[in-house]
């Protein structure tokens, strides 16, 4: 074979390479920009709001592809410093570390205690959480339930939740006494409602559209006030966070209008329905 035929024959092997995704020669981001792809990464309590968001973004003529990943809100900052997508979503303020990047909240979400069904337990004060959570109290029978040991279901130190319920608490990371994982809000509501017992705590937009399904849970009132998107908007529900979209000052076009979309009032509907609180922009 001549030396061209050996040139032609290597150029033809590394477009099929490039074609199938396994060689990236422009790095990720000028790949999605060229295939004018937007893709978010992150919180999994921001990413059903994106799919919906997503799916009536679509179908404006000229959009691009929308594709969401969760991971939770460490992840999304993660990929979005590795330039590894366009958008990081997350359910927590940004850190100081993270003053670098800009945030765009485009809801508000409380943070609320869940437990089973069938708990005959209406209602459990700050200081009774407190101790709940770091082991201190151990029987429901102490907190006005049944005679059962409780059992407390993490999300573990990472999660956006856990920071905002830690804080509310005033507690640490280590001081909560888990005895069960649950990495997402879907993980943690199942858990919960399959363990009698056991007390946990989720996003009260995605607790809420699980609780109108069936799932056997219910949300516990943190005193007299209860965990509902309405107070969340009251202000009278205090263990609230927001829900952004994250990127670096500088972000595509393509990228920027879906931001901006979903700020807008034409997702209000989205939001309310997904029990979530609407921001005034």
């Amino acid at each position: 074979m001549k030396l061209s035929h050996y040139v032609y024959a290597f150029i033809v092997v590394l477009v099929a390479v490039v074609g199938i995704g396994l060689i990236n020669p422009f790095g990720s981001k000028d790949v999605r920009a060229i295939n004018n792809d937007i893709r978010l990464t992150g919180s999994s309590t921001v990413a059903p709001v994106l799919v919906e968001i997503s799916k009536l973004y679509e179908k404006k003529d000229g959009s691009p592809r929308v594709f969401v990943e969760t991971g939770g809100s460490s992840k999304g900052i993660a990929d979005l410093r590795k330039n590894l997508t366009d958008i990081a979503m997350i359910s927590r303020p940004l850190k100081e570390e993270e003053s670098d990047l800009v945030e765009y909240v485009i809801a508000r979400d409380g943070i609320a205690v869940l437990v089973h069904k069938d708990n005959p337990v209406a209602e459990l004060s700050v200081d009774d959480l407190r101790s709940i959570f770091t082991g201190e109290i151990t029987q429901w029978a102490d907190v006005g339930g049944e005679s059962q040991k409780i059992i407390v279901v993490s999300k573990g130190e990472g999660s956006a939740t856990s920071v905002v319920l830690n804080e509310f608490l005033n507690i640490t990371a280590n001081q909560v006494a888990g005895e069960i994982f649950a990495a997402a809000n879907a993980q943690m509501i199942k858990t919960v409602s399959l363990t009698p017992g056991s007390i946990g705590y989720v996003s009260i937009g995605a607790a809420s559209v699980d609780i109108e399904l069936g799932v056997p849970v219910k949300l516990i009132p943190l005193g007299t006030v209860r965990a509902t998107a309405e107070n969340v908007a009251n202000g009278t529900y205090l263990a609230t966070r927001p829900l952004s979209l994250i990127t670096y000052p500088e972000i595509q076009a393509n990228a920027l209008a879906l931001v901006k979309f979903s700020q807008s009032s034409a997702v209000t509907n989205i939001i309310k329905e997904l029990a979530y609180t609407p921001v005034e922009q």
